[in-house]
């Protein structure tokens, strides 16, 4: 996933870890492109394959194979 200036990627990889890179130069010089600036600390939780969804309420949820919640963010609220 991508955003629309291309600044970022948002990457889910094999060992269950969402993570957000930077593609370009951050404004300011505080990150190189390909560093992570955000990432969900999910390594090896759940088993593959992962997936991302938004449910109803906009929260965030990371789903593993047998479709069991190992990861969410709560924005009601908010």
């Amino acid at each position: 996933m991508c955003c629309k200036e291309g600044e970022y990627n948002l990457i889910m990889q094999n060992d269950g870890n969402l993570v957000l890179f930077h593609t370009q130069h951050a404004p300011g010089g505080q990150s190189a492109p390909g560093s992570a600036v955000w990432a969900t600390g999910t390594v090896n939780k759940g088993s593959p394959p992962y997936r991302l969804y938004m449910d109803p309420k906009a929260n965030t949820v990371l789903k593993s194979l047998a479709r069991s919640e190992f990861y969410s963010v709560d924005v009601q609220g908010h």
